[in-house]
């Protein structure tokens, strides 16, 4: 965990789950990347939109 090819593995998981509706799975996914870099923005985007999903109350936190 935390390095490079795990996390790109992670991001495409959190992807392919988004993708076929496993939106809360996904999140978890996405919590796990923004832990691990909270300078990614692109992670950040990912996450608010798929909290959208989820847990609009966590979206506008």
């Amino acid at each position: 965990p935390g390095s490079a090819i795990h996390l790109s593995l992670v991001r495409e998981a959190a992807n392919y789950k988004l993708k076929y509706g496993r939106k809360k799975e996904a999140t978890s996914d996405l919590e796990q990347l923004w832990k691990q870099n909270t300078n990614d923005v692109h992670t950040l985007a990912q996450l608010i939109s798929a909290y959208s999903l989820v847990d609009q109350d966590k979206a506008k936190a």
